[in-house]
């Protein structure tokens, strides 16, 4: 009976969640990022293991232009995948089992998994020798695919496999272009 009764609240737990991220998903499509992301960290509250809704999550932050929160998203997806999934080496995750009704989420889901990009605000950037040094400089990581500077703004963006961005801040620092600080 005990058994039953955690079944029937682990059933009703996982429709709250789909609901929840269905919501999401029409929100999203909208172009309503910041209320989608609401339902996915709804979605979130009812199954925290839930890699879709972690993922989507992860592409509402990105279409709201932060970046940073968005990679850590995508990371904790990529976790719960290795994790919940035991997958190893490549990441190839056939559409990742994302719902056909969301295009737009799933088209961009697999090469967030893979690519993205990472941007800083770094002092001492004074001309084109120095942009020059950053991109080289980083160029070393293979993981890095590419590299853009702007020099009156002293922003760095950067295209990676992976999340690299602790070990390409290091780099910055070792190269004498340390991140603003606010």
């Amino acid at each position: 009976m005990e058994t039953e009764s955690k079944k029937s609240l682990e059933d009703a737990a996982s429709d709250k969640n789909h609901e929840a991220y269905g919501r999401g998903v029409k929100l999203f499509e909208q172009g309503l990022y910041s209320l989608a992301k609401n339902e996915f960290k709804a979605a979130l509250d009812y199954w925290p293991e839930d890699h879709q809704a972690w993922m989507a999550l992860g592409n509402c932050f990105d279409e709201m232009k932060k970046t940073h929160k968005s990679g850590e998203v995508f990371q904790k997806s990529t976790n719960i995948l290795f994790r919940t999934r035991k997958i190893r080496g490549h990441l190839e995750i056939p559409a990742l089992e994302i719902p056909r009704t969301c295009p737009s989420i799933k088209n961009t889901i697999v090469t967030r998994l893979i690519e993205m990009k990472v941007e800083f605000l770094v002092e001492n950037v004074k001309c084109g020798g120095c942009a020059s040094a950053i991109q080289t400089g980083l160029s070393q990581d293979a993981r890095v695919k590419a590299v853009a500077v702007d020099v009156p703004t002293g922003r760095v963006s950067v295209e990676t496999e992976g999340d690299i961005g602790a070990e390409l801040r290091a780099a910055l620092q070792a190269l004498g272009y340390p991140e603003k600080t606010a």
